[in-house]
């Protein structure tokens, strides 16, 4: 059982490793020529030139950027949320030297 158990989690791990990298290449292909939006040039100062990758004009964001973008940003997204999971479960759950006297308590 457990080795069935694994091989489908490896399967599972290997298609979303996939999935990560043929999710952002479709996108990249599909829009290369087309800015994904626009934003005023003020906001993207210094950094502007860097966004409109591969050849857009300044103020208008370019695919790779955009991309590059979203997958930090759900990064950070996700740990922030894995962080308030645990912070909540360790708030809950009574700390061990008090589940300790209470065994202990019951033992007498």
């Amino acid at each position: 059982h457990k080795a069935a158990a694994l091989r489908q989690s490896h399967n599972q791990n290997f298609l979303l490793s996939i999935l990560e990298v043929m999710g952002p290449a479709a996108l990249v292909i599909v829009w290369w020529a087309t800015p994904v939006c626009r934003v005023p040039e003020a906001i993207l100062w210094p950094v502007g030139p860097l966004l409109t990758f591969p050849n857009h004009e300044l103020g208008f964001i370019g695919i790779i950027p955009w991309v590059f973008m979203c997958q930090r940003s759900s990064e950070l997204i996700l740990g922030a949320v894995k962080s308030l999971i645990a912070l909540g479960n360790t708030l809950t759950a009574p700390p061990k030297s008090v589940a300790l006297k209470d065994a202990v308590k019951k033992i007498q």
